[in-house]
């Protein structure tokens, strides 16, 4: 039935919840009305929309804003001075009763009289429930329950000591009424039955009022005590005591942290409800505060007797004076953006202030405040309180990105702290700070520092493309931003480093830098001036060397095998790429070229047995061979590298066998890095557009079945055949070469450099020529690697730039 409660010069106000306070409160005096000059204010009520009513000796009302203390309206038409007042819940009308008896129930928003009544002499105080229901205390020691719309008497209770005060449950289901002998008693309203006595007081009650919540009641006596109890179960809380003289007027504020009590003695005292301890006090010199209540949930609205009224307000800290501060922990401040390689970044913080947080966003959007560690908490400074959070930003665009963290505390103060990063491109995640790109040392070391943005797999170097760091690990604990350093050896004359680094998401990257190495290593000769196959002073390199073996054949001695138009060109062009730098720039000492007549048996089993036989483990190996390929007659099974002096009739002993290739990569061979290129099969035919190079078309091509099967021997071969089983590899006039080789050179030269790092690697060139071939030779042709696992990453040339 009631959901408020308004009483005259007892009243409770909201209270929702327990909060422990401080030991003492913030209170800032705001406004003061004088609202009856030279007049006490003995009687005030206060409505749930925050109105306050007042009177004095004269026969007026007054009603203020609670909380500007702007006045409303004054009521003028009382017909005596008024005794008691009190509001109805929704604050439209005010009802009054005066020394002559009358009970009058006024419009507040035109001070008009609605009705009035007679027969109400001698009223201590009045509570008004809903609009209708009114409670009536006199002094002839009875609670009266009256219709405020007919004037009908609903029902009363009465005692045989003094009844002093009133105060009525805010849900409408009880009320309680205290006597001169300290008594508190709890009626219900619909019975009007006495539920409980309350005894603990024992001394006269002067002022009664429930919590707004319904949680408390306190009753405050003529001894200058406040005794409270827990108003659920009616169990006694204790007695705060402080104030010298009579309690005139309690009120509780509308969280259920404190309770105020007026007193005679000029103070208003605040204690603590969880604890029960005294607060603050206000002193009004030469006056008595008669009424208060708190009109919102910080401030506080007191009339007193020299005829003012007053309002504080009241918080458990300082106001909040400050905007947040935010602290970003990650990324680290500095001068610069943070630079990062990355569409996202973890951005970390902490943001305290000297009141509570609202809310913090970044980019506007809000993230979830997490409860500071101990550690944490010892970097805030002392009287704030901290959050921090951890989000997850959007880098929207490649290069700076402005992330906007803002903060709002609960006094609306904002903050706001802009983060910049630097979102790097795949060009700008490894930065190669030296050495310098064409510079030149005397040194025969050369440091190389790179700082890749991103955290780091693996990483190889080479020089020249010889592998000298090959899966090298980071050291433990690498970052992103962490300059990686290696001494690199360095050979005299042009050296090509190449950086290739892989990231823990598997991306690979590479950087490319020249340096010129001015010195040279001389060894020192015998007396007779020479040695074996040298002679002056001879450079000694350093690190992975490259070893080539090339072979080209379009004549052949025996005229029953068809000449070929460009192997030998092909194998020409071959070898002069290597000795360039894009190729590796191999020495002469480090590559075996036979064309045509040099291409004997003898010489092609010399050069694979005894010349490459020097390389070992760690050096680099290529095979190259442009002529035929043919089966033996009586022995499809046995394929054979046709040679200049071979002899069809007699292969097994004038041609190099296949078998023995197997054996030379697996006995004679130690480096476990060899590619094999093969531009050769079998066919007789020779047309007008273009020539084939093979013999037995008819016969399936065991020749580059057999060649594929070579990756099989050992760990680390590579092998390309210029065409499949069955195909045969074709020539063409106006590219003055071989497809297959025409292509294996275009792209070596930089246009199978896919991904734009200044490095074709094994794989890039594979792709690039098998699809170019089969374009050219309209899906005739299909260069075929062999499918056994093979560094894709393995470098076979570098671009100038």
């Amino acid at each position: 039935m009631i959901r408020r409660l308004f009483a005259s010069t007892m009243l409770g106000i909201i209270a929702t919840s327990f909060c422990l306070a401080q030991e003492s409160l913030y209170i800032q005096q705001l406004n003061t009305v004088e609202s009856f000059p030279k007049a006490p204010i003995l009687r005030g009520a206060f409505s749930a929309s925050n109105l306050v009513a007042v009177t004095s000796f004269d026969k007026t009302v007054k009603i203020y804003d609670g909380t500007t203390l702007a006045e409303r309206l004054t009521i003028t038409g009382v017909t005596n001075r008024v005794g008691a007042l009190s509001f109805s819940e929704s604050g439209r009308s005010l009802a009054t009763t005066t020394a002559d008896g009358v009970l009058s129930i006024w419009n507040t928003q035109t001070g008009a009289l609605d009705r009035s009544f007679t027969g109400f002499p001698n009223v201590i105080s009045i509570s008004v429930l809903d609009e209708n229901l009114v409670f009536i205390l006199g002094i002839d020691r009875t609670v009266k329950i009256y219709d405020s719309q007919s004037g009908k008497a609903l029902g009363s209770v009465s005692s045989k000591d003094e009844l002093t005060a009133l105060s009525v449950h805010p849900q409408g289901r009880v009320f309680a009424v205290a006597s001169v002998s300290g008594e508190v008693r709890i009626y219900t309203i619909a019975q009007l039955a006495m539920t409980n006595v309350l005894p603990d007081a024992k001394e006269k009650i002067t002022a009664l009022a429930f919590s707004r919540d319904g949680k408390y009641l306190a009753a405050g006596s003529a001894n200058g005590n406040v005794f409270l109890w827990d108003a659920t179960g009616l169990m006694f809380k204790g007695k705060l005591s402080g104030q010298k003289q009579a309690i005139s007027t309690l009120a509780f504020d509308q969280q259920t942290r404190w309770v105020v009590s007026a007193s005679f003695d000029s103070t208003l005292k605040f204690f603590n409800l969880a604890t029960l301890g005294s607060l603050n006090t206000i002193t009004e010199a030469g006056a008595y505060y008669s009424v208060a209540a708190f009109v919102s949930g910080e401030i506080l609205c007191a009339a007193n007797t020299k005829g003012n009224l007053r309002t504080w307000r009241v918080l458990e800290a300082p106001p909040d004076s400050l905007p947040p501060t935010i602290v970003i922990n990650s990324p680290a401040a500095g001068r610069e953006p943070t630079k990062v390689f990355a569409k996202d970044y973890e951005i970390k913080g902490i943001v305290y202030d000297d009141s509570d947080l609202k809310e913090v966003t970044v980019q506007k959007s809000l993230v979830k405040l997490i409860a500071l560690t101990a550690a944490e908490e010892a970097s805030v400074p002392k009287g704030f309180k901290g959050k921090k959070f951890s989000v997850i930003a959007k880098l929207n665009t490649v290069g700076q990105n402005s992330i906007e963290i803002a903060a709002l505390d609960k006094a609306n103060h904002f903050a706001r702290q802009l983060v910049a990063i630097q979102r790097l491109s795949d060009d700008e995640a490894v930065e190669l700070a030296s050495p310098a790109n064409n510079s030149e040392t005397d040194k025969i070391t050369v440091k190389v520092q790179f700082k890749p943005w991103f955290e780091v797999a693996s990483y190889s170097i080479s020089v020249n493309l010889a592998d000298l760091f090959n899966n090298q690990q980071p050291p433990y604990g690498q970052k992103a931003g962490d300059v990686l350093s290696e001494d690199v050896p360095l050979v005299a004359g042009y050296n090509q480093i190449q950086l290739t680094i892989k990231s823990k998401d598997g991306e690979r990257f590479s950087k490319t830098v020249g340096v010129t190495r001015k010195g040279t290593f001389t060894t020192t000769l015998p007396s007779s001036g020479t040695l074996p196959g040298i002679s002056g002073k001879k450079e000694t390199s350093i690190g992975p060397q490259r070893w080539a073996v090339v072979v080209g054949i379009s004549e052949y001695a025996n005229s029953n095998i068809p000449k070929l138009q460009f192997a030998d060109r092909d194998a020409q062009a071959f070898a002069e790429f290597l000795r360039t730098e894009e190729g590796g720039k191999i020495d002469t000492d480090h590559m075996r070229v036979l064309i045509n007549q040099d291409a004997t048996v003898a010489n092609v089993q010399d050069a694979l047995y005894n010349f490459l036989g020097q390389a070992i483990d760690k050096d680099f190996v290529v095979i190259y061979f442009a002529g035929h390929g043919a089966p033996e007659p009586a022995r499809p099974t046995n394929t054979y590298l046709l040679t200049h002096d071979a002899n069809p009739s007699q292969l097994a002993t004038t041609a190099f066998p296949m078998f023995r290739i197997k054996e030379v990569l697996e006995r004679y061979i130690t480096s476990k890095k060899v590619v094999v290129l093969s531009d050769a099969c079998h066919s007789g035919a020779i047309s007008v557009d273009f020539a084939t190079r093979g013999l037995g078309v008819t016969e399936e091509n065991r020749f580059n079945e057999y060649l594929a099967d070579l990756a099989k021997a050992k760990e680390g071969t590579i092998v390309f055949t210029a065409s499949a089983a069955g195909e045969v590899s074709q020539e063409f006039p106006d590219l003055g070469h071989g497809a297959f080789t025409y292509y294996l050179l275009e792209g070596m030269r930089g246009k199978a450099d896919l991904d734009n790092d200044y490095t074709v690697t094994i794989n890039e060139l594979m792709l690039y020529v098998e699809e170019q071939v089969k374009r050219r030779t309209r899906g005739a042709q299909n260069p075929t690697r062999s499918q056994t696992d093979y560094d894709k990453d393995l470098p076979v040339s570098f671009i100038q730039h």
